[in-house]
């Protein structure tokens, strides 16, 4: 991981787009899954993951735009709930990895804070049977 962090001159919060075939795979993944919990009454609940205010994981605006209409459009297909978790946790709470601000390791404060504001998020949501 040290060796590719250094030879692509990356750092852990560089900013990266996904596009082609690993998009479609991956959004192929996610649309089987909300089929098959539909099929067989699976309660399922999607969110937007907290993310580092410090760290910009999407390298262009567009890159932001597609994840967002994308995971709106399955929610909306599926009659799925959608919850936006990525800007709720405070820069303060965050790890730091490699000399930087680490973009997915939170510290146990706001582990507990996440805890607690998805376990609100589920009990908001009134599933049917």
């Amino acid at each position: 991981y040290r060796g590719r962090l250094y030879l692509l001159r990356l750092t852990p919060s560089t900013a990266r787009s996904i596009s082609g075939s690993r998009l479609l795979a991956a959004q192929s993944a996610v649309d089987s899954i909300a089929a098959l919990s539909a099929a067989n009454h699976v309660r399922l609940l999607l969110f937007h993951a907290p993310v580092n205010p410090n760290v910009d994981l999407y390298r262009t605006p567009q890159d932001r735009e597609t994840y967002r209409r994308f995971v709106a459009g399955v929610s909306a297909r599926y009659g799925i709930p959608l919850f936006d978790f990525e800007n709720s946790i405070g820069p303060e709470l965050w790890g730091h990895l490699l000399n930087g601000p680490d973009p997915l390791h939170m510290g146990r404060t706001a582990q507990q804070e996440m805890a607690k504001q998805f376990f609100d998020a589920m009990n908001s949501v009134e599933f049917k049977n």
